[in-house]
């Protein structure tokens, strides 16, 4: 009898959501089965083909952000057209112990749909990094922001060299403050 193996994590197919005011369409879900019986004990199945994405976009779980970062992706052209990776502080986790996990999830999603780009997103106001009122002022904030900016990128660049990778930062409004555009393809 087949059995079902719990998934380990979870990757976000963004298809828009409803609180934007945009339909939502549900992705595929994926599912890992184990076959059992003696002539094929421990073996799996090939995995499914799955549709290919844009993008996938690491970015931060807070709730303001979600309507700026949809309004900002569909700037870009990309909804309906990325994985979303949430993860508190988004970019930001990749400068912490959080790292490896983090990187296992964009992983996924890379493996799952072959995208061409990654974009590494932070916000102002961030409640991982203590808001905006833990800082001096905004120019503090900023660098700090920019800091784990250039770190997100170092970190993705050496495990995703296929990725052309885009570091942005956001205001809680959507605008952006900032954004690079980095390849690491065919050594653009």
């Amino acid at each position: 009898m087949p059995k079902i193996l719990p998934m380990w994590i979870i990757v976000f197919w963004n298809r828009a959501h409803e609180a934007c005011g945009m339909s939502a369409t549900p992705g595929p879900t994926p599912t890992a089965v184990h076959v059992q019986g003696e002539e094929n004990a421990g073996e799996f199945p090939p995995p499914p083909v799955f549709p290919r994405c844009q993008a996938v976009v690491l970015a931060c779980i807070d709730f303001q952000f979600v309507e700026p970062l949809h309004r900002f992706l569909g700037s870009r052209g990309l909804v309906g057209d990325f994985d979303l990776v949430g993860w508190p502080g988004g970019a930001v986790a990749l400068g912490t112990a959080d790292r490896g996990a983090l990187l296992d999830a964009v992983a996924l999603a890379c493996d799952l749909h072959q995208p061409n780009e990654l974009f590494l997103i932070v916000h102002h106001d961030c409640g991982r990094l203590g808001g905006s009122t833990s800082f001096a002022g905004r120019h503090a904030e900023t660098a700090t922001l920019d800091t784990a900016l250039e770190i997100a990128h170092e970190v993705t660049a050496a495990r995703f060299p296929e990725l052309d990778i885009h570091t942005v930062r956001l205001g809680l409004d959507g605008s952006p403050a900032l954004t690079n555009s980095l390849s690491n393809r065919d050594g653009r």
